[in-house]
């Protein structure tokens, strides 16, 4: 933990997470957003004698992920389809030639595991002993009850029937039982281990505005005095509209706030350039649709507004705890009106 990690304590169920999966067993683990889910199999997958195999949907947060395993010396790899034939090639062979090339986490996306490329890697990797761990990060994707329903998830279901004795991690940070069960369910988990941590944030301030009741009705006017009293800090502007985000930043942004609006109808390099600066601190606010949405992970997020109603109570669990990742104190504050 400290020697490769840098770190000198377990997150609470972090270590029991560890300590199932290095027994074998299978697990599925809900922790709060910020709580610490990467350990949970990064740390399996440096003590276990082959390859961890991270299934995710996120492509920028595993780059992330595998830059910063590197940084740290461990060997790992990110397979998926912004890779040029070459670089795919390259990373093909190693795992086929894994007794050579000691990869510890292989990232792959749900969709590169549908198809069957892969396969014939992992089957030799199995015969050798050398697939060590399975783990599916943002597992709520898996069920059709979560807010985040992938159909690509659901064909996960081919691990447990073609490498049954693999251990399989499961992670999440919204989950309710019913979504539980149905990843344990459709994962064909062999008794799992459920680590559920308590979603309590003691640290966001939880706010309900009544449309209704700003004053002269004006919700885009009231959140710019909201802001006006953040005094530049981050944050982000959740809307359901894409017009609705470019309204608002571009009202906000009359007012001489540092904002931009993310939305799916934006070019995917305009949406990294956005990200990239909001990130680093160049732009303080991001007026966005759900786009704005899994692996945003930055620490120092002061508040979340929400100028229109959340799909679902785990949409806004998952959207609000984007705020005070660092532990501290920040808001959330919630638009709502009779007509919702």
């Amino acid at each position: 933990l400290k020697q490769a990690f840098g770190l000198s304590d377990f997150r609470p169920l972090q270590k029991e997470a560890i300590h199932n999966v290095l027994g074998g067993k299978d697990v599925i683990v809900c922790l709060a957003t910020g709580g610490g889910k990467s350990l949970c199999y990064q740390l399996p997958a440096l003590v276990l004698p082959g390859v961890t195999v991270v299934i995710s949907p996120l492509i920028a947060l595993m780059q992330d992920q595998v830059f910063s395993l590197r940084e740290k010396g461990i060997d790992a790899v990110l397979l998926n389809s912004t890779l040029s034939p070459t670089e795919t090639r390259n990373i093909l062979h190693r795992l086929w030639a894994i007794k050579h090339s000691p990869i510890k986490l292989l990232y792959v996306t749900p969709e590169a595991l549908s198809g069957s490329t892969l396969f014939p890697y992992l089957n030799r990797l199995n015969e050798q002993n050398k697939l060590s761990l399975f783990a599916i990060d943002e597992a709520h994707c898996i069920s059709s009850w979560g807010h985040d329903f992938r159909p690509a998830f659901r064909k996960l279901s081919i691990l447990k029937r073609f490498y049954s004795k693999v251990p399989v991690i499961a992670l999440t940070a919204t989950a309710t039982k019913r979504v539980r069960d149905d990843i344990a369910s459709t994962l064909m988990l062999n008794n799992p281990e459920f680590l559920i941590a308590t979603f309590n944030r003691p640290n966001i301030t939880y706010e309900v505005r009544f449309k209704e009741q700003v004053p002269d009705s004006d919700v885009q006017g009231d959140i710019a005095r909201f802001l006006s009293k953040m005094k530049g800090q981050c944050g982000i502007i959740y809307c359901f509209k894409r017009t609705e985000c470019s309204e608002i930043a571009m009202y906000l942004k009359g007012k001489g706030f540092s904002i931009e609006a993310y939305h799916a109808g934006l070019k995917n390099d305009e949406r990294s350039e956005i990200l990239q600066n909001w990130t680093e601190g160049k732009i303080h606010i991001v007026a966005a649709t759900v786009a704005f949405g899994m692996g945003i992970d930055k620490a120092d997020v002061r508040f979340v507004i929400h100028q229109t109603m959340p799909k679902s109570m785990e949409s806004f669990y998952q959207e609000s705890g984007r705020a005070g990742r660092d532990g501290k104190p920040s808001v959330s504050v919630l638009y709502y009106s009779e007509d919702d």
